[in-house]
Order: C-alpha cells, then sequence, then structure tokens
C-alpha cells in the first residue's frame, strides 16, 4: 500500500471497508480524527460538541461505507460529512453559534483584520492541540517556559536538572512546530469551504 493520504491508499482503504474491515476503519480514523477535531472544535467551540461531530462523523462512513466511491477520497468525503454536521448544528444553535462564528463569516468576506485575527486564531489552536499530543512532563516544561519562567526556575520547579528541562523543551517545541505545519494549509482550505456554506 501507498503512503497514507494518497489517491492509491485511499483507495485501497475504501476497498477494505467495503469488505467491512475494521483494521482500514481504524487507519482512516487514526489518519484523520485529530484534524477533524481540530476543525470542528474551530467551529463549534465546545469540546463535547466538537467530539461528538467526530464520532457521528466516523460512524457515519462505517453505516455507509458499502457506497463510497472508490475514485473519491475518503477525506473529501468526510470533509463533506463533517460540514454537513456542523452546518446542523449551528442552525440548531442559532443565535448562540452565530455570534460565536461573527469571526468566521468577516473572514470570508476579506476583511485583512479579521484575516490575522482567524489565521491567529488557527495556530493557537493548533499549539494547543499539539501540546495535548505530548507526554505530560514535556507539555508541562513547554508550557511553563511560554509563561516566562526560565530552565533554572523550571528545573527548580520540577526537581529536575536544567539539561532534561532543555531536551523537553527542544523535543516539545519540535513537535508543535511540525503538527502546526502539518495541518494549518489543510485547514486553511476547509475553512474556505465551510465559511462559503455558511453565507
Amino acid at each position: 500500500m501507498g503512503n497514507k493520504g494518497d489517491p492509491h491508499c485511499e483507495r485501497e482503504w475504501i476497498l477494505r471497508l467495503k469488505r467491512d474491515d475494521r483494521s482500514a476503519f481504524r487507519e482512516v480514523y487514526d489518519h484523520y480524527h485529530k484534524l477533524f477535531y481540530v476543525i470542528a472544535y474551530r467551529y463549534l467551540n465546545r469540546e463535547d460538541l466538537a467530539k461528538d461531530a467526530v464520532q457521528d462523523l466516523f460512524v457515519t462512513l462505517w453505516t455507509h461505507r458499502n457506497g463510497l466511491n472508490e475514485s473519491k477520497s475518503i477525506g473529501g468525503y468526510l470533509r463533506i460529512v463533517l460540514r454537513n454536521q456542523i452546518l446542523n448544528q449551528i442552525r440548531d444553535r442559532k443565535r448562540e453559534t452565530l455570534s460565536s462564528s461573527d469571526g468566521s463569516l468577516a473572514w470570508v468576506a476579506g476583511n485583512e483584520d479579521t484575516d490575522r485575527t482567524i489565521h491567529h486564531r488557527e495556530v493557537k489552536e493548533l499549539y494547543n492541540q499539539g501540546l495535548k499530543q505530548l507526554p505530560e512532563r514535556r507539555r508541562t516544561v513547554v508550557e511553563l517556559k511560554a509563561s516566562g519562567m526560565t530552565n533554572d526556575d523550571i528545573a527548580r520547579h520540577l526537581l529536575i536538572s536544567v539539561n532534561t528541562v532543555k531536551v523537553h523543551y527542544y523535543h516539545g517545541s519540535r513537535f508543535i512546530r511540525e503538527f502546526i505545519h502539518r495541518y494549518r494549509d489543510v485547514i486553511s482550505t476547509l475553512f474556505v469551504s465551510f465559511g462559503s456554506a455558511l453565507l
């Protein structure tokens, strides 16, 4: 099988799903669920709603696996399903959700100041999601550094060596940078689709 996410791999996933291959479902879930959680959270602004949306998304995938088109990507299919779920959530929440989505609407309209604000929020949300993926001690070091503490202060606070602090911070910040780089362009593209659907 090819690299995960390439057309050949996506076609293989679909074929395996149609054969009721649960390991293929797990591979698709592992590959996409973090990305779509970030997107759902960006629009719903609540962890419980975002988690429910992602859970429903993959339930829909499994339920309708036999109807998947082998010439299309699973990522594209999931994006459409998630978009519809988010729009339904927004309609259900009405004014509450529309109020929290004002920034998205203005961004779609092309306001430059809002564009910068939304970009900052995207990066911040990806940063927070990347932070959650770190081991607890490494996450703590990164958070303390971000709060302005020095390596010496952190070492005394956590009862570890300064060198250990440096190692944790290096690997933690590197992971987060790569996490943001990996998902930012994809998410920005999906936001355009979602935002257009809201107009």
